[in-house]
């Protein structure tokens, strides 16, 4: 079985950025009502940056595709509330992430970039949670519906790397490697159905079908 690398993400000081960009054009109790929120996004990046120290660990990778999704969340709408940049009317924050082919560093004030970083990411936990399983008693099931769940997610992304902008763009976010990424998803959920209806001495019939 076979799945990617995380992206290695870092975890940039958005509390100090956001609480100066809001109390200086939106007042001290407009941060205030955010503040809880925003310091709770980057608590969950500071335990995300840690991610691939767990990579085989399968129930890590449980509660990672809880921080991954709630990541994803909370990066969408820093995208569509705020606009970051270097500009004076703009949030000077930067997000940067390594390829998880290449290893080769990139960063954007995009937050959308940020944002399908972790989507990837959660695909990424989905795989390898199926890669590691133990298949003893339903962990077959389980791990087909992992492979199944990355394999939508990386599809769902092959489209979504189209927003972003070219500078943005690395090995691991084109449209070719996503959706190779999506079919490898795919093949590995039905050799595990193949080999789960094989030990179930299923018909041959069923078996033909279930290897095409």
């Amino acid at each position: 079985m076979i799945a990617p690398q995380f992206r290695a993400c870092n975890s940039p000081d958005l509390p100090q950025a956001l609480k100066k960009y809001i109390e200086e054009n939106h007042g001290t109790d407009l941060w205030n009502a955010c503040s809880d929120g925003i310091n709770n996004a980057k608590k969950i990046k500071d335990e995300l940056v840690n991610a691939h120290a767990f990579a085989s660990d399968t129930e890590q990778m449980v509660k990672l595709q809880e921080l991954f999704a709630k990541d994803y969340q909370y990066s969408m709408l820093f995208n569509k509330y705020f606009s970051f940049g270097s500009k004076t009317d703009q949030i000077n924050c930067q997000f940067k992430c390594k390829d998880s082919f290449s290893g080769a560093s990139v960063q954007s004030f995009n937050a959308l970039f940020d944002a399908l970083g972790s989507k990837y990411n959660l695909g990424v936990a989905y795989a390898r949670q199926g890669c590691y399983m133990n298949l003893e008693g339903d962990g077959i099931k389980h791990a087909t519906k992992a492979f199944q769940q990355a394999a939508w997610i990386f599809d769902d992304l092959s489209k979504n790397v189209s927003q972003l902008a070219p500078s943005d763009i690395t090995p691991d976010f084109t449209n070719e490697g996503l959706t190779c990424l999506s079919n490898l998803m795919l093949a590995q959920a039905q050799y595990l159905f193949y080999k789960m209806a094989t030990e179930k001495k299923m018909s041959p019939d069923i078996l033909s079908k279930t290897a095409l």
